[in-house]
């Protein structure tokens, strides 16, 4: 305990490498509740961390120090080690490298595993619960995280064996469609249909495929609401609601432990192809553009990539939207969808033609039939009549 006061102490006069090493010389000793790296500690993860046991507050502080002395692989472990789930993902996937984030894996949890998502798709961590995520799912979860990291890179060959068995299937179809859409040896159209293969399973199955664990995606949050921006809030360029949600304590913590020079860059450095929440949307929807552009005219999968590759960007992207339904119109004005009878999305997530109306008796029952159209109007003279009478 009295490492752990020098540390606060050194860290009041400004000296923040006296801070990490009394601070790591507290960890030391603290005695461990069992001899796993990252163990399960009975708190609640919705609590400030000055509430957690008091192993787990000090790795926590130990990793906020490690943060403001560029040690991101060492943050990192202090973070899981405290059962900080938040931050580690944030300092995997901000400030770490790629190749340190591969290194930091091999080392602390080189083994495959068979799931990172205990039964429940959409969420490693429930915030709304006030969880913490198992320590039994840090291997997993963490394995998982680098996979998508790579995946959103492009490498996806590398980002095969990261993910998690349930997944790999999606995962390794992707993969197989992009190599074939830059096969030379493969015609345009052959290409152009891998790759439509490829963006529709990215787009489906994005969110265990290319998600962040935090922002832009959130997917920590299972998507349900958008969390603070904390690269904004490092950077002094907080969103007005994210900085409504600062306690005096944050406000003064980011005036002591302002990011250097090199969290700045790493900052610059990391991140999605995009920052939209939900990124991998417009990833998908940019691969399904190139894809029709291969595809041939008399191609059967080409309305399906039209229509279904517009719908996914109607709501956020009309303009980019509208290229796919230009193309659909012009190459194949003929078919029903083209027509605009279709719904959007189905539950497939792709377009639905919706069937004719139907005819029973002879007699149109549908409100394009002149009959139908016919009946409304002689229905509408009987009823004006009436009221003229009655007048």
């Amino acid at each position: 305990m009295s490492r752990w006061m020098l540390s606060k102490l050194a860290l009041r006069e400004g000296d923040l490498d006296a801070a990490v090493e009394h601070l790591q010389a507290a960890t030391e000793l603290f005695p461990s509740p069992e001899a796993a790296l990252f163990a399960d500690y009975p708190v609640n993860a919705s609590c400030p961390h000055h509430d957690h046991h008091p192993v787990k507050a000090a790795h926590i502080e130990l990793g906020i120090l490690l943060v403001a002395v560029d040690r991101p692989s060492e943050a990192l472990q202090a973070f899981l080690q405290g059962g900080d789930w938040l931050d580690a993902a944030w300092v995997a996937e901000r400030l770490l490298s790629t190749q340190e984030l591969i290194e930091f894996v091999e080392r602390w949890f080189p083994e495959r595993q068979p799931t990172s998502l205990n039964g429940n798709h959409g969420a490693v961590h429930d915030l709304l619960d006030g969880q913490d995520l198992p320590a039994s799912q840090v291997p997993a979860s963490t394995r998982h995280l680098l996979a998508r990291r790579l995946a959103r890179e492009g490498r996806w060959p590398e980002a095969l064996p990261y993910f998690p068995l349930e997944v790999s299937w999606d995962a390794s179809r992707v993969a197989e469609g992009l190599r074939r859409g830059e096969d030379p040896s493969l015609s345009e159209d052959e290409r152009g249909t891998a790759k439509w293969e490829a963006a529709f399973r990215m787009k489906r199955s994005g969110w265990e495929l290319l998600a962040t664990e935090m922002e832009p995606d959130f997917r920590v949050l299972r998507g349900w609401y958008q969390g603070a921006d904390t690269r904004g809030l490092r950077l002094g360029e907080p969103d007005e609601e994210a900085a409504s949600w600062l306690t005096e304590d944050e406000v003064l913590a980011q005036r002591v432990l302002h990011p250097s020079a090199a969290e700045r860059s790493r900052l610059e450095a990391h991140g999605p192809p995009n920052e939209h929440r939900y990124h991998f949307v417009w990833t998908a929807h940019d691969l399904a553009w190139e894809a029709v552009n291969l595809m041939a005219d008399d191609n059967p999968a080409l309305e399906q990539a039209l229509c279904t590759g517009g719908a996914w960007q109607r709501n956020r992207d009309p303009a980019s939207a509208q290229r796919f339904l230009d193309q659909l119109q012009t190459r194949r004005p003929e078919s029903a969808l083209a027509r605009g009878r279709f719904e959007p999305l189905t539950e497939e997530g792709l377009c639905a033609v919706v069937s004719p109306p139907e005819r029973a008796g002879g007699c149109a029952s549908g409100p394009r039939s002149a009959g139908w159209l016919a009946l409304l109007l002689a229905g509408l003279g009987v009823v004006l009549r009436r009221h003229a009478a009655a007048a």
